[in-house]
């Protein structure tokens, strides 16, 4: 089963978020910044220390050496994730940048938040996550139509680890929303894999799908099926309810349709110029006027979603939101309780992890999800860009540790209210 790559919280977004707020329990804790902003100011002072052109840049080339991707591929990528962290960040800006501008000071100062100030912090980043996070799995089933076998391989695996990020992401953020600040953390520790696939071959142009020839397939009606066809699969519709659904379906492709027609000419001139572009800033200002003559696109997205949201009933939307937030694995149970023995163990027990991150030289590693839109591993750093270690270093030899990726996505335009559970996520206690 393809699950998605991240273009989009986007990939950038979840990484800040996440940076943010991966500070130890034992620091002191202290109450909210006093100076409260606006959101365009927040987003002046997070892009100040984490620009998110430059992230999503970076997070571009990691993917691109992780899985070895081409030309085509790397284009592709580099087109969904500008388009899906932009419209991400714009969907949620009145909340996402006054979130992440907060948990920011929290990290730069080395303190956590009060328990009265978790508490407000913690339904604002939950909603977050939750969107971000079908956002992202969403689009990297997506993104998985443009890589080859050996590359769906490291996908599966990044998708995997990715997963269980999430998970623990949003047990430790309901934590903090009865004022449980036990877990210091919200990223799982990074752990030590010798199961991490090989880095793929580099496909040539024949070898992909259309999708990635044309990076205007991100606008064509696959995007529409796909996203039918898991919500479906998600919310175990009725007959009747599949039906609703497709006719739906029917009709958004049909004006879809309508609209690429009336502006082929338009389009097809700046997918021309796209392929003609040499430098990253002229991709970006052709993107940013591609976005906007499809921006009526995007509206109707929306609105294919706000539709589809208003078909599964309440038990069928509570069913989604339990398994979606589900206990980890009985695998993952068992290596997080032995991590947690790990932890308690002597001073001298050889089995205790050093703290800090693994030296430069160990390729046992592994990302904490290392597909696009993946969140940062919680040795991230203050007030610095993201470390880039599968990128190419200088000397030209790939770097031995794990890549940490960035994240993001579209928001649906009235989502159901998830139902609240409490210790999700957090791995089950031994008898």
């Amino acid at each position: 089963m393809k699950v998605r790559l991240i273009p989009c919280l986007t990939a950038v977004l979840v990484w800040s978020v996440s940076a943010a707020v991966a500070q130890p329990s034992e620091r002191k804790s202290e109450p909210f910044p006093p100076d409260k902003v606006e959101p365009a100011k927040a987003r002046a002072e997070v892009e100040g220390f984490w620009p998110v052109d430059a992230l999503t840049e970076q997070a571009v080339k990691r993917i691109a050496f992780r899985y070895n991707l081409n030309e085509e591929q790397t284009e592709y990528t580099r087109e969904m994730m500008n388009t899906r962290v932009k419209k991400f960040l714009d969907d949620h800006q009145d909340d996402i940048w006054p979130l992440i501008r907060d948990l920011a000071y929290y990290q730069r100062q080395g303190h956590l938040p009060d328990s009265p100030t978790a508490q407000k912090l913690a339904p604002v980043a939950l909603n977050i996550l939750r969107e971000a996070r079908d956002e992202i799995f969403r689009s990297n089933e997506e993104w998985g139509d443009v890589l080859t076998p050996d590359q769906k391989r490291v996908h599966d695996y990044d998708m995997k680890e990715m997963q269980r990020t999430f998970e623990m992401m949003n047990g430790n953020f309901e934590k903090w929303k009865t004022g449980d600040l036990a877990e210091g953390t919200i990223f799982p520790a990074a752990k030590r894999l010798v199961d991490d696939p090989p880095r793929p071959s580099k496909p040539d142009g024949a070898a992909l799908g259309e999708h990635a020839r044309d990076p205007q397939g991100l606008l064509l009606d696959s995007h529409f099926d796909a996203y039918v066809e898991k919500f479906i699969r998600d919310y175990q519709l009725t007959p009747p309810q599949q039906e609703a659904a497709r006719s739906i379906l029917r009709e958004i492709k049909k004006r879809s349709a309508d609209f690429r027609d009336t502006h082929h000419e338009e389009l097809t001139a700046i997918k021309d110029e796209l392929a003609k572009s040499d430098t990253p800033e002229k991709r970006r200002e052709i993107n940013e006027r591609r976005r906007k003559v499809t921006a009526p696109l995007d509206d109707l997205f929306q609105e294919f979603k706000t539709r589809l949201d208003q078909i599964p009933d309440q038990a069928q939307k509570e069913r989604y939101e339990a398994e979606n937030w589900r206990s980890l694995p009985k695998a993952t149970t068992r290596r997080a309780k032995a991590e947690k023995s790990d932890a308690n163990a002597p001073a001298g027990d050889a089995k205790q992890a050093p703290a800090g991150p693994a030296p430069a030289g160990d390729a046992k590693q592994a990302p904490a999800g290392a597909a696009p839109g993946t969140p940062a591993p919680s040795n991230a750093q203050p007030g610095a860009a993201p470390p880039n270690p599968q990128s190419p270093p200088a000397q030209g030899k790939p770097n031995e540790a794990q890549a940490q990726p960035a994240g993001g996505q579209a928001k649906p335009t009235d989502p159901a209210k998830p139902k609240e559970q409490p210790k999700s996520g957090e791995p089950k206690k031994p008898d």
